[in-house]
């Protein structure tokens, strides 16, 4: 319909669509640009539930377990009696460095030297390589100082953190340090020649040793010094770093090339694993020429450890545990005082008495590995989550934490009834949370349908 004229009709518009903004006719029912009825206000389109954010509860650490607080204690004793081995390095480095006082002025008698060898499965093991006298003999035995010097201070300082935590009783945050790796294989060696000892005398094995004693002093700090570092170049370095270097090659594995002569880093696989036996059984048949066939298995003991020390931490480590070994009767040696004599005799039944039962341990611990109980994938770390709600979904808005050494992300995390396992981990919306009832840790692992610490590795 027009009016008069054909003009058509002016529409009044005195509303407006509430859903787009749009001017709409008094009389109209919906917006003729978006279609909204008029009038209605528009709903809001469903979401999903959300759950506001609510305080965390945290559970204050409790009480130990008796056991547990038993192990650290032994923990703390046995770093009691690192810091004994400490002093005791420190006080035979010292002695070494004195050495070159009597060592270098033998190095103008060009009569007066010692050999490099090598160690080969021949009727005479030692096959020697080259002479050295006069000033490359003195050379030689500052680079020896030089060396050993140098492993000791890098393995004080690698374990200069970690170690704070085991002398000072408490659980470890970063795994053991080098200090406490070498010092307690070192008394579990020293125990075990112990142990071998008194055997080979209830059965009448007569036991023929060097005569130290009768050697002179710069022959006594030579030597010594000499086996601590040559020793490992050419059993360790030779035998199962150049080896491995040479097999990596060949399998296109090539690591960084220095860790073949540097070692650590290194996993115990087959290759690693027979190395480690045939370097050792090297250095071990190396020793019948100066002490006599009894030697054997106390050294490829040894062997054993120093080529696990070179494989897991380093050359440095290996040096530091041989040169332990070797100068640990120096002081008695160079002295006839009852004092040092006693001193050291009872450090030494300290180290034996502690290492008796790291040999329990480390034996417990190689027969895991080889019968691959210790390969078995471990769970990964995840941080604690809010619980699910009813439909087994995380709570709409949850972004998650991230988790520690590749732990899983929220969205893989167990379900729901997984924390309720565990009485110290709430499962209510918003409200589920982990913390050990024994360090207060809010990170854990799961393990066999339980939260296991990821700090002290308590199942909770």
């Amino acid at each position: 319909m027009t009016q008069e004229g054909g003009t058509p009709p002016t529409p009044s518009i005195s509303r407006f669509c509430t859903n787009c903004g749009t001017g709409v006719d008094e009389q109209s029912r919906f917006c003729s640009n978006c279609g909204a009825p008029i009038g209605v206000q528009p709903q809001p389109a469903p979401s999903a539930p959300y759950y506001p954010p609510q305080p965390y509860p945290l559970y204050p650490p409790q009480s130990r377990p008796s056991h547990e607080t038993f192990k650290e204690f032994g923990r703390g004793i046995a770093s009691i009696a690192l810091v004994l081995l400490v002093l005791d390095l420190v006080l035979n480095i010292a002695i070494m460095i004195w050495g070159g006082s009597v060592v270098l002025p033998i190095a103008l008698n060009p009569a007066q030297g010692t050999s490099l060898f090598l160690i080969i499965p021949w009727t005479d093991p030692l096959l020697t390589i080259l002479n050295l006298t006069g000033v490359a003999f003195g050379v030689y035995y500052v680079l020896l100082v030089i060396a050993i010097t140098a492993s000791f201070v890098w393995l004080v300082w690698k374990s200069k953190v970690t170690f704070k935590d085991e002398i000072s009783f408490r659980p470890l945050r970063f795994g053991h340090s080098p200090l406490y790796i070498v010092g307690t294989i070192f008394f579990a060696v020293l125990a075990f020649d112990t142990l071998y000892a008194i055997f080979l005398q209830l059965i009448g094995v007569q036991v023929i040793t060097p005569d130290f004693p009768g050697l002179e002093v710069w022959q006594l700090l030579q030597s010594l010094a000499a086996a601590s570092v040559w020793e490992e170049l050419i059993t360790r370095v030779l035998y199962i770093g150049v080896p491995l270097l040479v097999l990596d090659l060949l399998s296109k594995k090539m690591k960084d090339p220095k860790r073949y002569l540097l070692g650590g880093g290194f996993k115990m696989g087959a290759k690693e694993l027979a190395l480690l036996w045939i370097s050792s059984g090297l250095f071990a048949y190396g020793h019948i020429v100066s002490w006599d066939a009894w030697k054997i298995i106390p050294a490829w003991i040894a062997g054993l450890a120093f080529g696990y020390l070179f494989l897991h931490i380093g050359l440095y480590a290996s040096i530091v545990l041989h040169f332990s070994f070797d100068y640990l009767s120096v002081p008695i040696d160079l002295t006839s005082s009852l004092l040092v004599v006693l001193t050291i005799g009872l450090i030494a039944l300290f180290w034996e008495i502690i290492g008796g039962v790291y040999l329990v341990v480390y034996i417990r611990k190689m027969i895991l590995f080889l019968i691959g109980a210790e390969k078995r994938p471990k769970p990964q770390i995840v941080t604690a989550y809010p619980s699910t709600n009813q439909q087994g979904n995380a709570p709409f808005g949850y972004q998650g934490q991230k988790t520690m050494q590749g732990g899983l992300p929220p969205q893989t995390a167990p379900p729901g009834d997984a924390l309720q396992r565990s009485p110290y981990a709430r499962n209510q919306p918003g409200q589920g949370f982990f913390s050990c009832k024994y360090c207060g840790w809010t990170e854990a692992r799961f393990r066999d349908g339980q939260l296991e610490c990821a700090r002290c590795g308590k199942r909770n």
